[in-house]
């Protein structure tokens, strides 16, 4: 049952765990049923081990959840900073359960990349953050973490004890259950024969399931079920010709039904149960942003979709994003982006590339050389015209006006203005900018931000590779452009407006550098 984990993987997770004094646990921001299953599962199976640990989640978890935390010893980072990062600067080891990339977790990652101590992931989400962590079990092809998570402590306890049935304890049982049933939608979705397995364990073990699956599907508030009436009723939205749905859930309806973090679980899903929809989507206005929430059925990939328009991703069937637009755009924008997704006309609208979906690795070879050589024929005649041209492992920085002060390296915060074209010769279209003046002299919506697009760290894969290698180097004040081909960019994706294997330009603005 556990082929994606091998036995130094095992006893490395032990040895990790045995041979700490103080111990963090951690999940991310806006923790779910699989956050909070595996956070309080794995401190259960410590204490079983004579092991004490805290868990912490950066923001404070959904009430219908609370029966998780029947101590109340969970610490909320948001609110308890100063208890947090003292722990923090103290524990030895820090075990990371249910995300992939570190900025889920929103303050906590700050500190969290200075801690001296030893680091454990395990999780279920694609393109797990792997430099930063001495242990990674990581795998998709998974319901759960709480499930990866079963695997690897029932793995640890038949290496630990080969003379005895390996086992745990009710609580953990529990815990572990919670997860696995929130993260499937109560079974209906990524489910394979190992989850059904372990479901099958947790129940000889003698979990309570009515009570676990009451407490999770029906320990909601009288508000929150007229909530969920009144978007089924006013606010659904279904698009016939897309086979699709949505909901958008604003700050004024929140305020209407008294809604609580947590109250909108599995209102997504509710389009789906309508004949002829095939991809569901729930929008939910926060202070400085829209929450996305995808899902879909049959071969729809809501995880690429996340990645290119909404700056997120997840999984194949269930992803989620952000959105940087006012409420009242969202619905055009959702409609749009969907209609790229399901008949992209992209390359027939430009006329520009004829590259076809299958083509060989030979072709692919031919036409990156090609655009290297267009490349080089560009940056030799910026170097003739007097700018300065830097190269970084394929990628090529042609210095417009110098900046001054720190060098930006791996590991250091930037924020810059962009202007992202595809490149022909030079500046061809444009497709993505942070610059209100470009945006709208040529028609392009910058609501929608990117992932915080203009800001990141440094060698973190926040920016696409190209634009990672090519901002090395630069300084405070620098206006440059940073060019490279398809396979530094998005290589043999459509992604937005961009068409596979296209070479990249961005004309960027340095405004503030940042050495951590």
């Amino acid at each position: 049952m556990t082929d994606f984990l091998d036995k130094e993987q095992i006893d490395r997770l032990w040895c990790l765990i045995s041979s700490a004094r103080k111990i963090l646990i951690i999940s991310h921001t806006n923790p779910d049923g699989d956050a909070m299953g595996s956070v309080t599962a794995m401190k259960h199976f410590l204490a079983s081990k004579k092991i004490d640990a805290l868990i912490v989640v950066p923001n404070c978890y959904p009430d219908y959840l609370n029966f998780l935390d029947e101590d109340k010893d969970i610490q909320v980072y948001k609110t308890q900073k100063a208890a947090v990062d003292e722990y923090l600067s103290e524990c030895d080891l820090i075990i990371a359960l249910d995300f992939n990339q570190l900025n889920r977790v929103d303050d906590l990652e700050k500190i969290l990349r200075k801690s001296d101590a030893k680091k454990i992931l395990i999780d279920h989400h694609p393109d797990p953050e792997k430099d930063y962590f001495d242990l990674v079990i990581s795998t998709t092809e998974i319901s759960s973490t709480c499930e990866l998570l079963y695997w690897s402590l029932m793995a640890m306890e038949k290496s630990a004890n080969r003379e005895h049935p390996a086992k745990i304890d009710i609580k953990t049982a529990s815990s572990l259950y919670v997860g696995l049933m929130t993260d499937t939608n109560n079974f209906s979705n990524s489910v394979f024969g190992t989850t059904f397995q372990m479901a099958s364990d947790l129940l000889m073990l003698g979990i309570d399931k009515e009570k676990l699956q009451h407490y999770v599907f029906g320990g909601f508030t009288e508000s929150r079920m007229r909530l969920l009436g009144y978007l089924l009723q006013k606010k659904m939205v279904i698009l016939p010709e897309l086979e699709a749905g949505y909901i958008v859930l604003t700050k004024e309806e929140q305020e209407q039904f008294d809604f609580a973090e947590g109250d909108s679980e599995g209102f997504v899903n509710m389009p789906l149960n309508i004949r002829g929809v095939s991809v569901s989507a729930l929008f939910t206005e926060s202070a400085d942003n829209v929450r996305v929430s995808l899902r879909s059925i049959d071969d729809f990939s809501v995880n690429d979709m996340a990645k290119n328009f909404f700056n997120g991703g997840g999984h194949e069937r269930a992803s989620g994003g952000k959105l940087f637009m006012p409420i009242d755009k969202v619905s055009e924008y959702f409609v749009e982006s969907l209609k790229k997704m399901k008949k992209p006309l992209i390359a027939i609208l430009l006329g520009l590339f004829t590259f076809m979906a299958g083509c060989t690795k030979e072709d692919k070879e031919l036409q990156l050389a090609q655009q290297i050589k267009d490349i080089d024929s560009f940056t030799k005649n910026q170097v003739l015209s007097g700018k300065r041209l830097a190269l970084n492992q394929g990628s090529s920085r042609i210095v417009i006006a110098e900046g001054v002060g720190d060098t930006l390296m791996v590991g250091d915060s930037v924020a810059f203005d962009f202007a992202g074209y595809v490149f022909q010769s030079g500046l061809g279209m444009l497709f993505e900018t942070n610059v209100p003046e470009i945006a709208e002299t040529l028609g392009i919506n910058i609501y929608n931000r990117g992932f915080d697009f203009g800001k990141g760290v440094i060698g973190k894969s926040m920016f696409i590779d190209g634009l990672d290698k090519g901002l090395r180097g630069a300084k405070k004040g620098e206006h440059s452009y940073i060019v490279f081909p398809a396979n530094l960019g998005y290589d043999k994706k459509d992604v937005g407006l961009v068409p596979k294997m296209s070479p990249l330009i961005f004309e960027v603005w340095i405004k503030a550098i940042k050495k951590n």
